[in-house]
């Protein structure tokens, strides 16, 4: 019959448990195969079965030009013949979905994922740079207060966080509600390394905005500073939920009663990091738990697992696209760090990222021209991570490149590139889109 379709089912025997459709058109054309195919869960026609079904074409002679039919039309349009006979549950997918050379795949060789702690990956290649802790192997320094940790202080001093929080029996999640500081990797290794989960909350948010992320994570300890403790303590409050608060003090800074002073407690010499227990921890446990912005409604957490850290590393780490240097005693890569640690990209790509390389990361609690001016020309930065916003800021100020090795904007909108690429010494200044 000219112009019919074709039903093929194919047995089990021939491990598809497919049914195609195919069309004489197809067949003219030489195409190989049906445009799609029929995932099957249930049949109770028998096997090798073949079924011819017309589509309405008259007769030769008395010929009509039969109406233009889609390809997804017509396949239903068949389907709702044969399941008023057969009972078929099925569902469509493009035929090409399971072909392998249909798979995008980058230009660069994968990287293989190593089956190892996630600590012990961050801190592999500390050797070479905890060694120029008297020279230039700093890993953080806030520009404001001008407060440095080196290398060997981070380690140390999230070692012995880790041993508080395992004394104070803790339970699984806590969270840090913290701008940009040297405290903030200090907290957060530390708690990953007493196997806890740590979720982050914007320290700009209100009661109102973190009941919703405390709720659902129900935090048994809280690392924050003065600025945010009385809005963890409402929103704590709204829920009805309790919770002990760490304040990352400032020198002769009071604290609230019942608040535990960071001072006291992290920078405290006496503890003894030898009676820390080693966690170990599974590639697939959760590591980290961000929440996102709540675009189409309530923030939703995102579970980081170790595996993605892990990952993370590597590829962002892989020699082709790596921009930090690993330190060495004659160079070291100088990092502003203006993208917030509580969001994803702040803390795994700006901060752990450039961890594992040794890099100077200096740390802006929150973006101020004069201070971050004073960053680029007096740090001697050499490598940025920013948003088309601030680049423009780089243009109207003048900022040249003279010490920037890299600059690195994440954008995908094509007319703030076009808009951008058209400023003077903009193309020469961007180094990587």
């Amino acid at each position: 019959m000219r112009g019919s379709t074709e039903i093929k089912i194919k047995s089990e025997a021939e491990n598809e448990n497919r049914i195609g459709i195919y069309s004489d058109q197809d067949r003219r054309r030489n195409q190989m195969g049906p445009r799609f195919e029929l995932r099957r869960k249930e049949i109770d026609i028998e096997s090798r079965t073949e079924i011819r079904i017309g589509d309405g074409c008259p007769p030769a002679g008395r010929r009509r030009r039969a109406p233009k039919m889609n390809a997804t039309k017509r396949l239903f349009s068949e389907l709702r013949l044969i399941k008023g006979k057969t009972r078929v549950n099925y569902s469509v997918v493009p035929k090409n979905l399971s072909r392998e050379e249909h798979v995008i795949r980058s230009t660069l060789p994968d990287v293989v994922i190593p089956n190892t702690d996630f600590l012990d990956r961050l801190w592999r290649d500390s050797a070479v740079f905890r060694k120029l802790v008297a020279i230039v192997s700093i890993m953080s320094e806030c520009a404001e207060t001008k407060k440095k940790y080196t290398y060997e202080q981070l380690w140390d001093l999230s070692a012995r966080w880790a041993t508080v929080l395992q004394r104070l029996d803790a339970g699984d999640t806590v969270a840090v509600m913290l701008p940009n500081c040297p405290e903030f990797p200090v907290l957060a290794l530390g708690a990953l390394q007493a196997g806890r989960k740590v979720t982050t909350l914007n320290p700009i948010y209100k009661e109102f905005e973190i009941t919703h992320q405390l709720k659902l994570t129900q935090p048994t300890v809280i690392m924050t500073n003065n600025d945010c403790y009385d809005t963890i303590t409402k929103a704590l409050a709204l829920i009805n939920q309790t919770a002990k608060i760490l304040i990352v003090d400032k020198p002769a800074e009071s604290i609230p009663a019942g608040a535990i002073r960071y001072s006291e407690v992290v920078e405290n010499s006496k503890i003894d990091i030898s009676t820390l227990q080693k966690v170990r921890t599974k590639a697939e446990d959760t590591a980290f738990l961000p929440f996102s912005s709540g675009t189409t409604g309530l923030p939703k957490g995102v579970e980081i697992s170790y595996k993605n850290l892990l990952a993370t590393l590597e590829m962002t780490g892989h020699e082709k696209v790596c921009l930090p240097n690993l330190a060495s005693e004659s160079f070291q890569d100088v990092v502003p760090c203006i993208l917030p640690f509580f969001h994803i990209y702040g803390l795994v790509v700006a901060l752990l990222g450039h961890l594992t390389k040794g890099c100077k990361l200096v740390t802006l609690p929150k973006f101020s021209v004069d201070l971050y001016l004073d960053v680029l020309k007096n740090q001697k930065a050499t490598l940025l991570y920013v948003v088309p916003p601030i680049v423009f800021f780089y243009l109207l100020e003048k900022v040249t490149k003279k010490e920037m090795k890299d600059v690195f904007m994440f954008t995908q909108l094509l007319k703030i590139r076009k808009k951008f690429l058209k400023l003077q010494d903009a193309s020469n200044m961007v180094t990587r889109w």
